[in-house]
């Protein structure tokens, strides 16, 4: 990864694990509930799935430059 541009640690979910019991729940009820409102969605009978990609950990001063496209492209595939 170009330091320069992002500097970053990179972590795959495979790697990653979430242990606390209440963990799922607070995702289902409360993350994607907000989630969803602030994008004026509804649930309805099906909620969305909700997948960790990857979790990005920034060195101080590091930035996150979002990139619109690359979301997109996933979205229409």
């Amino acid at each position: 990864m170009d330091k320069d541009v992002r500097d970053t640690w990179e972590i795959e979910p495979a790697r990653l694990s979430f242990t606390h019991p209440q963990w799922e729940a607070f995702i289902r009820n409360t993350v994607c509930t907000e989630v969803c409102k602030s994008l004026g969605v509804s649930m309805g009978k099906n909620p969305p799935k909700m997948e960790l990609y990857k979790l990005l950990l920034y060195e101080r001063g590091s930035q996150c430059v979002i990139r619109l496209s690359r979301f997109i492209d996933q979205v229409n595939s």
